[in-house]
């Protein structure tokens, strides 16, 4: 058995700032995204700001894992303001237009070949 070891942790003013500034930037973003019209530019950028934001970046493109995240379609289509319904079959299109292409089961690929124009601003 090994011991463990609970240090409290007390941010500094700076800190405390800092994250405040991030989860206003984060806020502003998704509210940005949540008024592109139509529907299917909507959820690219949302896929795309997620891989970005909690994502790899390789050689290839951007790849971001939706089990790794624990979101499922529901959870994507109730953050860009759709239904599961039009998220699976957006995503399908998505698929077969190569605009995203599945790594493995729940891991999204966005390919830079495919990636929006100012993409890197998201």
């Amino acid at each position: 058995m090994s011991g463990v070891t609970i240090n409290q942790w007390h941010p500094s003013n700076y800190e405390r700032q800092d994250f405040i500034l991030d989860q206003l930037h984060q806020t502003a973003t998704l509210l940005v995204l949540h008024r592109i019209r139509p529907i299917e530019d909507r959820l690219l950028q949302l896929l795309i700001w997620l891989g970005v934001k909690f994502g790899r970046i390789n050689s290839v493109g951007i790849s971001v894992s939706t089990s790794d995240l624990n979101l499922t379609h529901g959870n994507l289509a109730e953050l860009a303001g759709t239904t599961r319904v039009t998220m699976t079959k957006t995503l399908a299109r998505f698929r077969l237009e190569r605009q995203v292409m599945n790594t493995k089961y729940n891991d999204f690929l966005f390919p830079f070949s495919s990636l929006p124009q100012g993409t890197h601003s998201i």
